[in-house]
């Protein structure tokens, strides 16, 4: 059961991690992140 919790917390944390350096990286370049859209 601990290994359980902590592995869940251990992906938790990264998928928080993740989402706020998107969110900071979105919030900084929107032009950019449409252009990268568009290209593709």
């Amino acid at each position: 059961m601990t290994e359980l919790i902590l592995l869940g917390a251990a992906l938790f944390s990264t998928v928080v991690s993740a989402f706020i350096l998107n969110r900071r990286r979105f919030g900084l370049l929107p032009a950019g992140a449409v252009g990268r859209k568009r290209r593709r």
